[in-house]
């Protein structure tokens, strides 16, 4: 049982790893999937980055986890993004702690938005300094920001809540992180918008958005209450007018899933 356990929490992190924003690996190691442990195997013999992190998964459903992390960590250390990625969110789980951050930082430091966000949370919580590593609190910040740079959501509503300076410059972020579909700032900004902070007042415009974050399923109570007391002081016009601004930005894939950070993946 304890054997099928480890196979099934190695699974879920190396099978179902979910593609993000700036989610890639090398491109000059990018090739074809393969979709069999042999084809795998020889192309990752020949050196094939890509296969040599298929095989890694490969191995793993096949329930031979040491072959298949060995392979993972071999295209980790060729530079493979995701295969660093979820190495450091194993590591992490497991609390082991240095080798978390080894693989999240190689992750982060060949330009993987996800990672750089992760690894400023990852330091922010476990506080990591020796000689050759500062993985602090007050290091996390150059990572979260790296990453905002990069426009990932979930770093940018990170920005807008704790490092922006005004407002305006709150909503700003929120607006850019509510586009990339982060659900928790198309409500702020939805709120933003009836209230009439860092932005113009617009209902309507604040009515869209809160529409657009109920499509997640994430408003709260409170947020609710604003429905109600936004509905009042729309008119039948009002309504339509929400209606094409909610279909628009579902055109603009605005509303594409993607979940909030987590451990659990």
């Amino acid at each position: 049982m304890k054997k099928i356990t480890i196979v099934c929490f190695i699974f879920l992190i190396f099978g179902c790893s979910e593609e993000r924003v700036g989610d890639t690996a090398n491109d000059s190691s990018r090739s074809d999937s393969c979709s069999t442990i042999d084809d795998c195997f020889q192309r990752a013999k020949s050196g094939d980055t890509e296969a040599q992190y298929q095989l890694g998964i490969l191995l793993i459903k096949d329930g031979q986890v040491d072959s298949g992390l060995s392979w993972g960590k071999t295209a980790a250390k060729r530079g493979h993004i995701q295969a660093n990625r979820d190495l450091g969110r194993l590591y992490a789980k497991d609390d082991l702690e240095f080798l978390a951050y080894e693989y999240l930082e190689r992750a982060a430091s060949l330009g993987d938005p996800l990672s750089q966000y992760w690894l400023g949370l990852f330091c922010q919580w476990k506080n990591l300094k020796d000689i050759t590593i500062d993985c602090t609190p007050s290091s996390s910040e150059k990572w979260i920001l790296k990453s905002a740079n990069q426009g990932y959501p979930e770093a940018l509503s990170y920005q807008a809540m704790y490092l922006a300076s005004t407002d305006e410059e709150r909503f700003s972020l929120k607006k850019r992180a509510a586009e990339g579909g982060d659900q928790s700032s198309m409500a702020a900004i939805g709120a933003s918008f009836h209230a009439g902070i860092g932005v113009k007042q617009d209902c309507v415009e604040g009515y869209a958005w809160a529409l657009a974050a109920n499509e997640f399923g994430e408003i709260s109570d409170e947020l609710d209450k604003d429905h109600i007391n936004m509905s009042l002081e729309l008119t039948g016009s009002d309504i339509s007018e929400i209606q094409k601004r909610v279909a628009l930005k579902r055109s603009k894939e605005i509303l594409a899933s993607v979940k909030p950070f987590t451990w659990e993946g």
